[in-house]
């Protein structure tokens, strides 16, 4: 089954679902992995820019993604900052979780996230239950790290 991602109507016209869409699309394409991770994701995410409001529900359902403008149901996951730091989610650089160790890459592409989230800027509600969720989803959308032994 190939992987489907689908603007919901109204979705257009947000910049930040356009973005998001774009990122999936691509990451799914280049990298089988994320395919597989991409098809295994049953879950929706909410996206809330405090400074604008202006929502974005990503809905997931095994092979499938519906990008929403604004809040649609009850999501597992809500991701909330300011705009220009949700828009930076898609600039992190996260390794695959067995690369971790052995690419100053991929260490730093966490400490990024991490440094991102413990400052406050961005807050996310349902880590804790759904860790999983939320990291399939941040691979997602970040960009590809450097793979094991390459040169920068």
């Amino acid at each position: 089954m190939d992987p489907t991602i689908d603007l919901a109507p109204g979705a257009e016209n947000n910049p930040l679902a356009a973005r998001l869409a774009e990122r999936i699309r691509h990451s799914v394409s280049e990298d089988p992995a994320l395919e597989r991770s991409f098809c295994a994701l049953k879950s929706s995410i909410l996206l809330v820019p405090f400074d604008t409001g202006d929502a974005v529900t990503l809905r997931f359902d095994l092979g499938r993604l519906v990008i929403h403008d604004g809040n649609v149901g009850i999501p597992s996951v809500t991701f909330g900052g300011p705009t220009a730091d949700l828009e930076r989610l898609d600039q992190l650089r996260l390794p695959r979780l067995r690369d971790l160790p052995f690419t100053s890459e991929g260490t730093r592409g966490v400490r990024g996230a991490l440094r991102l989230f413990a400052s406050g800027q961005v807050k996310i509600y349902g880590l804790w239950v759904h860790p999983r969720t939320v990291y399939r989803f941040l691979r997602l959308v970040s960009p590809a790290p450097l793979l094991r032994g390459a040169t920068a």
